[in-house]
């Protein structure tokens, strides 16, 4: 595979100081010497010429031909701002796979590098989507062996695990625990406090992920002690209404989450609870669940 950039044809230097050229924007297709067809388009012209250009050699366009290796299910969230009622749905998706070989900038201060370098492109690609949905596109550029369907599907799962890791660190700063708002200065004791806090952002984080129902248990999250709590808890919080109506199984963590959204407060109405809700209704749930134990004689050490 070759080099992948713009083709562009230059008129000669020569031609370009006797002809004033003017910006035109024609679309057309142009034949390669393979005989296959791309579109292209014009980008200046003068009398002596014309340059145009086309994404015969473009990365994505080369990626969008690599043939599906596998087709798999991945959950697809809705787009933000959310809608009351948007949940996540699940997507199909192919998979696709394959080497693409990207040339060095012509600019810049990159001249000591190869001229080229190759990589794996990995291409997820939702197919059938829903009317008034935008399609889920990944494409994951790597240095990781690709060479199976497997491999590709290993990247992917890497690909969203690390998402993952951006939603924690959401969940760390102002969207939850404000661990930027701190006035520790040892390195030590922030080294700490933030290993601390990954424990109560994940807390937060299995709330979140729980809002949509699931088969998790509550004392994934809280003692089982504790469960009798907060039903008491949450039956306090009911309106009624039904969208006010806890709908999800006593124990599970679906049910507690919505107590925990509540506490932080959602109304049951609107988009759903996100993790600065979780977080502010968590602190709140914590020590309501303190309170309990200590009113019925347990020990809280």
């Amino acid at each position: 595979m070759g080099a992948l950039a713009w083709s562009i044809a230059e008129p000669a230097p020569l031609e370009r100081r006797r002809h004033q050229r003017v910006k035109v924007r024609l679309a057309g297709r142009f034949m390669r010497s393979d005989r296959l067809e791309f579109d292209c388009e014009s980008v200046d012209a003068s009398p002596g010429g014309i340059a145009f250009s086309s994404e015969a050699g473009l990365l994505f366009a080369t990626a969008d031909g690599f043939p599906t290796a596998l087709e798999i299910d991945v959950a697809a969230a809705p787009r933000q701002p959310r809608a009351p009622d948007a949940r996540v749905r699940t997507a199909g998706v192919a998979v696709s796979f394959g080497k693409a070989t990207i040339a060095r900038p012509k600019t810049g201060l990159a001249a000591g590098d190869p001229e080229a370098c190759e990589i794996n492109v990995v291409v997820a690609r939702e197919r059938d989507v829903p009317l008034e949905t935008t399609p889920l596109m990944w494409r994951l550029l790597t240095t990781l062996p690709v060479e199976t369907a497997e491999d590709a599907r290993e990247i992917i799962r890497r690909y969203r695990l690390r998402w993952r890791i951006e939603e924690v660190f959401r969940v760390l700063k102002r969207d939850g625990l404000a661990l930027e708002e701190t006035q520790v200065e040892s390195a030590r004791r922030l080294f700490n406090l933030a290993a601390l806090a990954v424990v109560a952002a994940a807390r937060i984080l299995q709330l979140t992920d729980a809002r949509d129902a699931g088969s998790r248990p509550a004392t994934d999250v809280i003692d089982e002690s504790a469960v009798e709590a907060a039903a008491a808890i949450g039956g306090a919080l009911e309106g009624k209404t039904m969208r006010q109506k806890n709908p999800h199984p006593r124990g599970s963590l679906s049910w507690l989450a919505w107590i925990t959204a509540r506490l932080g407060g959602w109304n049951a109405y609107y988009k759903p609870p996100g993790p600065k809700t979780m977080a502010d209704g968590w602190r709140r749930l914590a020590a309501m669940l303190d309170g309990y134990a200590i009113a019925h004689g347990k020990s809280l050490v």
